[in-house]
């Protein structure tokens, strides 16, 4: 498999006719690659962050490691954005370590136009849920518009879980990547109902499929629109 920095229009490994360990459930045929790699319809690259991996599982609970649901979401969003023709990067394509500073440097030589990072949250009280979306303090107004055209998606998408607003963090990646960037905390492995919630890969993909749907309407309101996107305004 590509490693750090790997860009395509979706992750897809045509020598070996696999499918990517996240597309659970996902058949994909060596015939269909035409369609995965048609060219596409922005000239924009998101660059999608699996937070955590390899060396650092992040936070684990109830046999759940963090990185693992990271990359699953992760996987499942490259997908997404597959079929709306946006290419994108991926900080990593398996269980491996990528330090804070390589997946921001890598994302800066590359010049992505966007920078989607994914996590999941933990605290100490497990009664603590929602979802969050963080920018940092010094942030751009594109990366306002991203964070609040994905939480507006996440609120809509997902009403009965509790949305912590947008929160200004200083997050490594969000203050050392040069292009508007955001952190999605996708909901809290430490609470066992929503951690159950993070185990399924039916949700790992409607989170995916929300986080894609913000995008495009990112994508709208900075006047970045065209034919082939099929939006809901």
């Amino acid at each position: 498999m590509p490693g750090v920095g790997d860009c395509s229009i979706c992750t897809y490994d045509p020598e070996n006719n696999q499918k990517c360990p996240g597309y659970s459930g996902i058949q994909l045929k060596e015939k269909q690659i035409s369609l995965l790699h048609r060219p596409s319809d922005f000239d924009q690259i998101v660059w999608i962050d699996a937070g955590h991996g390899g060396k650092d599982n992040g936070a684990e609970y109830g046999f759940l490691s963090e990185d693992n649901v990271n990359l699953g979401i992760a996987f499942y969003l490259d997908y997404e954005f597959c079929f709306v023709g946006i290419e994108t990067c991926m900080t990593r394509m398996k269980d491996e370590y990528v330090s804070l500073e390589q997946r921001a440097t890598e994302a800066n030589i590359k010049k992505a136009d966007l920078f989607i990072s994914i996590h999941c949250d933990a605290f100490h009280k497990e009664t603590a849920r929602g979802m969050t979306v963080h920018i940092a303090e010094n942030h751009s107004q594109k990366a306002l518009i991203l964070a609040k055209a994905i939480d507006r998606q996440l609120g809509l998408q997902f009403p009965e879980h509790q949305h912590r607003e947008i929160k200004k963090s200083n997050f490594y990646v969000l203050t050392k990547t040069k292009m508007p960037a955001v952190l999605i905390e996708c909901e809290f492995l430490s609470n066992p109902e929503t951690r159950n919630f993070l185990r399924k890969a039916e949700n790992q993909r409607s989170l995916a499929k929300t986080i894609c749907e913000g995008v495009k309407q990112y994508l709208i309101k900075i006047g970045f629109n065209r034919s082939s996107i099929e939006v809901k305004l």
